[in-house]
């Protein structure tokens, strides 16, 4: 075959592959407005069950399933990464459809990080506040201005958490207090660290999950022996991201103690109720929400 016949056949070749690209296209874009219009007949169904003001238009146990659900379908040589990254997307822009939803950042001076994995996740067009420290955070979800806060992880080890995890789980004005998800949800997708999702609705569990506690006590007790009534109570730890101290009343110290467990631990498990028990007088002991298990950056499967 000569040059020129062979660049008119490439040329043909071109043309029909891009041709079926921009077919593939409107396909998408088709699928696209149809899951919209579902999205949209959610949040109708939601208003007619009252549930619009619930603060359930964050779904992260749901998202977390779908995520899982669509990596296992991903073949080479679409990157797992490609599909998280348009998929938050989708997902953030039908959560949009359902009601007003903002979100507060943690974001002192010149610090963005917090910021950006907002943006990240719940989309570009999200409304993000900042909030110059962890209590004005948490103060913004008391007071209604945001839904959910994005905040240092609980126990990271950084100057950030300065133990602002030990009010979770407590009685407040609207309901309590708790972590929701894990960001980024992609395992070791954020090079500046890892941050919690924190609001006031009921946590949205998935298949896999981790939980965190924080255990009170007026005296103190070594690590040996929280595991050992942890197991005692049929709780599985996982790690001790920290602990703190605060001095009460009359000279006293009260010592808290973050756990985080293989599973998440609803606030009225009995198990919470034994493992106070076991501490002894003046422990207690609260469920500070969880996480869904983030997702492996595995290679795409071969066709």
């Amino acid at each position: 075959m000569a040059a020129d016949d062979s660049e008119i056949a490439t040329d043909r070749t071109l043309a029909a592959l891009r041709r079926e690209i921009d077919g593939l296209d409107a396909s998408i874009l088709d699928l696209l407005v149809k899951r919209a219009m579902l999205s949209d007949r959610v949040a109708s169904a939601k208003g007619r069950a009252g549930q619009r003001a619930s603060g359930a238009v964050f779904r992260p146990g749901r998202e977390a399933s779908i995520l899982r659900r669509l990596a296992e379908r991903v073949r080479s040589p679409l990157p797992v990464e490609t599909v998280v990254a348009v998929w938050r997307q989708i997902i953030s822009s039908s959560a949009r459809l359902q009601g007003p939803f903002a979100v507060v950042a943690y974001a002192p001076d010149d610090e963005s990080r917090y910021i950006d994995l907002a943006r990240e996740h719940f989309g570009f067009r999200a409304t993000v506040q900042r909030a110059l420290t962890t209590a004005s955070a948490l103060t913004a979800l008391e007071k209604g201005r945001a839904q959910v806060a994005v905040l240092p992880s609980p126990g990271d080890g950084s100057v950030a958490d300065n133990g602002w995890w030990r009010s979770l789980g407590s009685r407040r004005p609207g309901g309590d207090l708790q972590v929701l998800a894990r960001l980024p949800v992609l395992e070791g997708a954020a090079a500046d660290g890892e941050a919690a999702i924190v609001g006031r609705q009921a946590f949205d569990a998935s298949e896999d999950d981790r939980g965190y506690l924080v255990v009170e006590t007026e005296h103190t007790v070594s690590r040996a022996r929280l595991r050992a009534a942890l197991e005692a109570a049929r709780l599985e730890a996982t790690g001790f991201p920290a602990s703190a101290e605060e001095k009460v009343a009359r000279g006293r110290a009260v010592q808290y103690q973050l756990v985080e467990t293989a599973e998440w631990v609803p606030g009225d498990d009995a198990r919470l109720r034994r493992l106070a028990a076991t501490l002894g007088a003046g422990a207690a002991v609260r469920s500070l929400g969880g996480y869904a298990q983030s997702l492996a950056p595995s290679t795409a499967k071969r066709k």
